[in-house]
């Protein structure tokens, strides 16, 4: 069916996207936000009343952040209604890896950033492809980390700062999409504490739809290929036992437990195929833990050090990295982001379905493993002050 191509030029999202096209996607919507009525004694019944209209006027759907709000739940509807492109074969495991072949993904919008040699202080730039210039249809909801009553047509001034949540044209696999926080500040792909708090607020909002949803971080030299803020969301079920990511059932040395919170924990991964760090339990301490992240990124950023982030299963993982260049692409076709990084390599032509575990392990070894002492500056500043007991 063709769709009217408009793009974010405001208020073009909020005023003429096809209101049929809508219509529908709310109706959806709002099965899950009437459960949410369901269990509040009616709170917001104007506002997604209003909603199965199309959020007129200046009101747009705005949905809450909260581990016990049916976000996920709506999310799912609406990507369901939007997504378009077919999204390959189940994974299948080669050693410490998980090979998908996904060819859509080789048809991504062309962008540069990842195949050029930029500082990863690189500004933001209107005159390349950004979220602003995405069709209007594949804007899902905003999503505000404060919790609040499940997903209802808000007026747009309330929802100020933006964090747009969209479909992603080229899915990683089912419910791939894209969160941009600060979408209207221009921001670069530059990760600061306040985006880095929203990013965990929304993973954490993900929780309830289980294990298999993931959010993922490219910083800039480590596969981002759009110089606009944003993260990547994406369900994955994996060939392994639970349907985990290798790095989630990868070997972890423990380095520390938070004084006051012990269940709070900070560990080693130097066995896997790209060392780095994780943190278990962060659900509970998200401030406290989107301040250890940013201290350790400002490090990152200061040195040019390249990285990638993964939030999974009530953890997140930090990987310092080498910059992607021509030599690191996978058979000189596939710059590897944070899927690869963290065990799924997502093959998007037929030369790269028979990898193996040991060649990539070699080339991971060459081509994107982070020098030595990369990694011992990053492991200080995570176990540094005095409110976190080292285990040797």
């Amino acid at each position: 069916m063709h769709r009217p191509r408009q793009t974010l030029g405001y208020p073009s999202v909020l005023g003429r996207v096809n209101a049929g096209r809508w219509l529908l996607m709310w109706v959806a919507t709002m099965v899950a936000c009437f459960i949410a009525i369901g269990t509040s004694g009616g709170k917001n019944t104007d506002a997604m009343q209003e909603s199965l209209l199309g959020c007129r006027g200046k009101r747009v759907l705005g949905c809450g952040g909260g581990s016990n709000l049916p976000l996920g739940k709506t999310l799912k509807k609406l990507w369901d209604e939007q997504a378009v492109d077919p999204l390959g074969e189940l994974a299948v495991a080669r050693g410490t890896f998980d090979i998908a072949f996904n060819p859509s993904r080789g048809k991504k919008r062309r962008t540069t950033i990842w195949n050029t040699q930029q500082s990863m202080q690189t500004p933001f730039n209107s005159s390349l492809f950004n979220f602003h210039k995405i069709p209007a249809y594949e804007v899902l909801f905003y999503f505000s980390p404060v919790p609040w009553h499940g997903c209802s047509c808000t007026p747009v001034e309330n929802l100020d700062p933006a964090h747009f949540v969209m479909t992603n044209k080229f899915p990683l696999s089912r419910y791939s999409g894209i969160l941009a926080p600060y979408v209207r500040e221009n921001r670069s792909q530059h990760l600061t504490s306040d985006a880095l708090e929203v990013g965990m607020r929304f993973a954490a909002s993900l929780l309830p739809l289980g294990r298999d949803f993931r959010v993922g971080f490219n910083s800039l030299a480590a596969g981002a290929s759009v110089n606009h803020l944003h993260f990547q969301f994406w369900s994955y079920h994996g060939p392994r036992e639970g349907g985990v990511l290798p790095v989630e059932e990868a070997e972890k040395v423990l380095l520390a437990a938070h004084k006051y919170h012990p269940d709070l924990r900070i560990y080693s991964l130097k066995k896997f195929q790209v060392p780095g760090f994780a943190i278990r339990n962060i659900s509970f301490y998200i401030d406290i833990v989107s301040d250890l992240l940013s201290r350790v990124i400002a490090y990152l950023y200061a040195r040019e050090q390249p990285y990638n982030l993964l939030f999974a299963s009530n953890q997140v993982f930090i990987m310092p990295r080498q910059p992607t260049s021509q030599t690191s692409l996978i058979r000189g076709v596939l710059p590897p982001g944070f899927p690869e990084i963290f065990g799924e390599v997502i093959a998007t032509d037929t030369s790269l379905r028979d990898l193996s575990g040991s060649e990539l392990s070699e080339h991971y070894e060459k081509y994107i493993k982070a020098p030595e002492g990369v990694l011992q500056g990053a492991e200080s500043i995570l176990v540094e002050g005095d409110m976190w007991e080292r285990t040797g």
